[in-house]
């Protein structure tokens, strides 16, 4: 019987051979020519590449020249590249993250000598071009939570009028509660103002992170009379429509899944389960160490599917992955 310290000596093995083997440069060319003219500023080798070259070829990482000039801040580039038909909502191979999440957070981190201005006009124009700003990175995020949670009142009233769902759920919570905690440390109210403006709902539960607290109650806990009177301005009826909604878009394979997960306590939105039935095998491989401490007893089944849900995504992938192998003993 493999012991506690094999186990632990295999996964380290088994996620370095997994790390290798996705670095770029492995399996994809590590940089195209494009993707080079973009990091390097080279706006002459750029245009002439443009003319030439597939603008949606992706590098290493699996990022087309679009996401690379938007995180690289690059207006003109970003510019050219809409003009010409690059796609605004591609995704990253390795991160899966949407081309305008990059963008909103370039605003928030800005890279080197780039103003803030510069990358919200970005945003501006991807959306101008058709992108989502409603489109989630696979942790459920969207560009205006991110922009509540970096307290960008400019950026999240940006992403309001073009439609940015501002009760929409993610891993973090809601935007209204992301910029209530950034306002405890900014002392600035103009986000919370622009969410509310927007229509956010400040009576709306956050199970992920304040055990089920309204924004009321934060502002309450808080003692935060200035932030109480703004909040008690909202007239949004929003609820937790944004979320039902998103779990209506399971398939009858992914609702099998939800339930066997929910039988053991385990509880996962729509975006995370959608995602576990796209990538089975990279779960697969990163969980296989603690796939063979299940089956050969060093980690008993019953405790790891109870401990699971307060884990990792992917080792509570491993728990459903475990029960199809060894089957559903409950």
């Amino acid at each position: 019987m493999l012991t506690r310290l094999t186990v632990l000596i295999l996964s380290i093995v088994l996620y370095s051979f997994f790390y290798v083997l996705t670095a770029p440069g492995w399996f994809y060319i590590k940089d195209t020519p494009l993707a080079c003219a973009i990091k390097q500023n080279d706006p002459h080798t750029f245009n002439s590449l443009l003319e030439t070259e597939d603008f949606e070829i992706k590098d290493g990482s699996g990022n087309t020249p679009l996401s690379i000039a938007v995180d690289e801040v690059n207006y003109n580039f970003t510019k050219e590249l809409l003009e010409k038909g690059a796609n605004p909502n591609a995704r990253s191979d390795f991160a899966d993250r949407p081309i305008i999440c990059e963008a909103a957070s370039r605003v928030c981190y800005p890279r080197f000598n780039r103003s803030k201005d510069t990358a919200r006009d970005i945003v501006k124009l991807l959306i101008k071009y058709g992108a989502d700003v409603n489109a989630r990175t696979i942790l459920g995020e969207t560009a205006i939570l991110r922009a509540a949670r970096c307290g960008d009142a400019k950026l999240s009233t940006i992403l309001i009028k073009n439609g940015a769902n501002v009760n929409i759920f993610s891993r973090q919570g809601v935007p209204l509660h992301q910029a209530i905690y950034k306002s405890r440390r900014s002392k600035s109210y103009e986000t919370i103002e622009a969410l509310i403006a927007g229509g956010a709902n400040p009576r709306v539960k956050n199970y992920k992170k304040d055990y089920g607290k309204t924004a009321i109650d934060l502002a309450k806990g808080y003692n935060d009379l200035k932030l109480l009177k703004i909040l008690e301005k909202s007239n949004s009826t929003a609820s937790l429509s944004s979320y039902t909604s998103e779990r209506t878009t399971l398939t009858y394979k992914d609702r099998r899944i939800e339930s066997i997960l929910y039988r053991y306590g385990i509880y996962l939105p729509a975006y995370k389960i959608n995602f576990i039935t796209k990538y089975p095998f990279l779960f697969i491989i990163l969980m296989l160490p603690t796939l063979i401490a299940c089956l050969t007893g060093v980690v008993k089944k019953d405790v790891f599917l109870i401990t699971a849900g307060a884990l990792q995504p992917h080792i509570i992938v491993a728990g459903f992955i475990l029960i199809l192998f060894i089957g559903d003993s409950s």
